[in-house]
């Protein structure tokens, strides 16, 4: 037998749910992403309420900035699908850089790199910093160096 939600607690988890979505609308703002080919949200723009391939928020409490990347997709080659997925999103943030008159010339240098094991899991001070990484990684990734590196030394 289903159980009618008393009103009260109705009205409190709307309340809640409220509060939560200002919450998040509040501190995070969502500056740029592509929209996910599988996303069937309404419209072709990504935003903070669509799935995203990729995505930059920044937090305004921390003053951060915040890239994401969708990885739940599977290939069907799985030597080159992720490698030209990740290139793709690569060429898409280099397009909007460059659209944006930002500067896609940062690279990360020794210390983020092997001190604080370069990713893309962390606040970044800014857009082109969190640009630098991914595209250091993305290269890295899609050149294959964890192969070559060893094919090399022998």
């Amino acid at each position: 037998m289903k159980e009618l939600m008393n009103p009260i607690k109705k009205l409190f988890y709307k309340h809640i749910a409220k509060k939560q979505k200002n919450h998040l609308e509040e501190e995070w703002e969502f500056i740029w992403g592509v929209k996910s080919y599988d996303d069937l949200s309404p419209g072709s723009e990504a935003n903070r309420h669509t799935m995203n391939d990729i995505d930059v928020l920044y937090d305004k409490k921390s003053e951060t900035y915040h890239l994401g990347i969708e990885t739940i997709y599977g290939f069907d080659d799985w030597e080159n699908g992720p490698r030209q997925y990740v290139k793709r999103l690569l060429d898409e943030m280099t397009k909007w850089m460059n659209e944006q008159g930002r500067d896609t010339n940062y690279s990360p240098c020794l210390w983020e790199v092997f001190t604080d094991l370069l990713n893309t899991n962390h606040g970044f001070d800014s857009i082109e910093s969190a640009y630098g990484s991914f595209k250091f990684l993305a290269d890295a990734f899609c050149a294959g160096l964890e192969g070559e590196a060893t094919d090399e030394s022998n």
